[in-house]
Order: structure tokens, then sequence, then C-alpha cells
């Protein structure tokens, strides 16, 4: 073998084993999991069309924490998640959970598998797994994006229980849930951060903050049925519309488990209610304020500091009040004053969901 012949030989074997090298590097790189959005870190504002054609962003979820289940394909491991996840629906909502499949499937595939499954929960297009790629899930298996309360990444399920996965969740819920209900122990002077509930008119997820350019935020909590809370209905709707006058915002909350929507659009229209009408059917409005009973009023600042928390006034009898606690609080509030102390709500106690 000549030179020439020799150092030809020499030379394609580096090219080989170069090329060699480089797709071994690009295979570990393509095969490896993706990094994904730590744990601790915020996750992003995503939208999503649901299998019934609703868009849905995550952002309207904040207050509570969110699942985000990934399914790659709609097999039979997906059904038994669903199956499992419908079982303890109630459980997670009481919890103040919301459950979203994640499905890599278009909307009348996700629609069929709804309906065929009676889901209790939405299933979200999410087409070739993009959502769950960038969440750094990975393709060929079912895992759970856990968003807390605040909207941050609190945890990564990658160990799957499929067929007890609904338990598995409810842990993670009750822990969310008590970091919240923690952070609203600490009352009068404390941030209340924001929330979205549907808005029992339009059917929209509405901001209690609305979009904050108010001077302060009034959050009353209201019922259909009880009668010291309708012994409240006039003071009530001539609140919003004194408060509206002086650039508040104000939202009627109707959150008791026997109330269904359309009592509740009934009852505020006749009522008069002025600002947003919400239903918050999961009772995450509730948790989140720890409201009680039926009337009780909540009065945040422009920095979304609670400020009062408590009655309207010290007498269900409009003609026996001597002591309108809750105007007093909103002038304070408005005019730079020192805040009456809040005074313990009274009325019908609000009916939690079984």
């Amino acid at each position: 073998m000549n030179k020439l012949v020799r150092n030809l030989l020499v030379a394609l074997w580096v090219v080989a084993m170069a090329m060699g090298g480089t797709l071994l590097l690009i295979n570990s790189r393509l095969s490896a999991p993706p990094p994904g959005i730590p744990v601790g870190k915020a996750a992003p504002d995503l939208e999503f069309t649901a299998y019934d054609g609703r868009t849905i962003r995550l952002k309207d979820y904040i207050g509570r924490p969110v699942f985000l289940v990934a399914v790659p394909q709609l097999n039979d491991d997906a059904v038994r998640v669903c199956e499992s996840l419908k079982e303890q629906m109630g459980f997670l909502e009481a919890a103040g959970g919301k459950v979203f499949l994640l499905a890599n499937t278009d909307v009348a595939t996700a629609k069929a598998f709804h309906a065929s499954g009676k889901l209790n929960f939405p299933v979200l297009i999410d087409l070739r797994g993009s959502v769950a790629h960038t969440f750094g899930a990975e393709r060929d298996r079912i895992e759970t994006i856990v968003v807390d309360a605040k909207g941050m990444v609190k945890f990564h399920i990658r160990d799957v229980d499929i067929r007890h996965h609904g338990p598995q969740l409810l842990a993670f819920a009750r822990t969310c849930n008590d970091e919240v209900a923690a952070a609203r122990s600490k009352g009068i002077g404390k941030p209340v951060e924001p929330i979205s509930i549907q808005d029992a008119i339009t059917g929209k997820m509405t901001p209690l903050y609305g979009d904050r350019s108010q001077k302060a935020t009034l959050a009353i909590f209201m019922s259909t049925l009880c009668p010291c809370s309708n012994a409240y209905n006039e003071r009530v709707r001539e609140l919003t519309v004194f408060a509206a006058k002086r650039g508040l915002r104000t939202t009627i909350i109707y959150a008791n488990a026997d109330e269904t929507i359309d009592n509740v659009i009934t009852h505020a229209k006749q009522s008069g209610f002025v600002g947003p009408v919400l239903h918050d059917a999961d009772q995450v409005g509730m948790k989140h304020l720890k409201a009680a009973v039926t009337p009780e009023a909540f009065l945040m600042d422009q920095q979304g500091i609670l400020r009062y928390a408590g009655r309207i006034d010290d007498r269900r009898e409009q003609e026996l009040v001597k002591n309108a606690v809750l105007n007093k609080a909103i002038d304070a509030v408005l005019n730079g004053k020192k805040i009456p102390e809040s005074e313990p709500a009274f009325g019908c106690a609000i009916t939690a969901k079984r």
C-alpha cells in the first residue's frame, strides 16, 4: 500500500468517526427529555381551544391550582386516567383544583372523546403536544403539570399513577389550597391575589380587579334565598351605584352551592345590581376571600390590599341602622383616612358543595 492510498484511508476513517460522533450527539439531543419550564418559575400565559370551541386562558384561573394532564394519545391509558379523575372531581374542585386534559388531537376527536367518556372536566387541544413539550413533558407518556394559585409551576408529576391519578392529584390540590388559605388568614393589610370567576351574564371568566383602573375594589357575597341577604338587596343596589360614581369597582358574587346560574341572573336583574355579577359555582372566590356568610363585603384598595372584611352595617332592618361601617370604610380608603376596624358579618352561612 503506497503512501497516497494509506493517507486517503486515514482521512476517510477520520471523516467517518466525526460523522458518527455528530449523529450520536444529534440523536442524544433529540431523544433527551426537553428541559421545559422549571418548578418555581412562572407559567406562560397560554391560550387554548377547548373541545367545545371555547377559548380558555391559563391566567383566568389564577387564584386556584390548575392541573394540566398531558396525554400524548387518546388510548386505553388516557381512558383509565380520565376515569380516575372523574371519580375524584368533586373532591378536587372542593379543594380548589381545576383539571384540564391536554390532548394531542383535533377539536372533533376531543369532543367525541369528552362525550363518550362523559367527562366532567374540559379537554384542551394540544396539537403535536407542543404545550406539554414547553413544560418539559415527554411525548410518549402521560405527565401532569401543576400550576399553583399564583401562576407558578409548582410540581411536575412524571410518575403518573394511571389508575389512581385522581387521588394522586387530590393531595397536591389540598397542598396548594392550604397555602392560599394560609395567606388569606393573615387578613387585613395583606394583598388579595388576583382571581377570575365566571360572569353569570356573559359566561366569560372575569377578573376580580378588572383592568385595575378603579380607585378601589369591593366584592360583596349575596344569596338568592337567604332572608338576611335579601333584606340588603336595596342597600346593596344603592351601594353599587354609589361606589361606581366614586370610582370603585363592585362585584356581586353568588357562591351558594344550591344556586343555579339562572337563579343568579334573575335575582341580580330584579335587584338592579350595578357591576359584574359573578357565579362562583366552584366556590373558588369564596375560599380565596374566606367568605362565610351572606351578605359579606370585602374592600381592597387600589393596590389590592385588603382594608375591610365583614358586615355592611349593624342592622338587618334598614330603618334601625346606626353604624354604616362599610360606607365609612369606603370613604376612608378613598380619602386616606383611618379605616374603621372590620366587624364580623352576620347572615346565612354560605352553602358548601358536598
